[in-house]
């Protein structure tokens, strides 16, 4: 169950972050707003991972390789759209911080 809470919570969390960030510091920068897909992108990968889990949880003890390759290969995807999203978060706010004292 919480595989299918936590994802929602912290898409939203860090896509909500880097929205009010862009909206401090670009408010009318609209290509910057597509940083915010880097988060959703991440949950939306977390979701798919575990179904392709559940698949093969489901399906034992007769696993498709095939499955766990794509699974694995979704996880280094998603580890990959989360840490940028973070990096996003994290690197909007000395430029927020600026920006406010200006």
């Amino acid at each position: 169950m919480l595989d299918f809470v936590f994802p929602l919570t912290y898409m939203f969390a860090l896509a909500f972050g880097i929205n009010m960030e862009l909206r401090n510091s670009y408010p009318d920068n609209v290509r910057a707003k597509l940083l915010v897909l880097f988060p959703l992108l991440g949950g939306i990968m977390d979701y798919v991972e575990n179904i392709l889990v559940l698949t093969q949880i489901a399906s034992y003890p007769v696993l498709s390789e095939p499955v766990i390759v794509i699974a694995s290969a979704i996880t280094s995807l998603k580890w990959v759209f989360l840490g940028a999203g973070f990096v996003i978060v994290f690197a909007l706010l000395p430029i927020v911080f600026y920006r406010k004292k200006k």
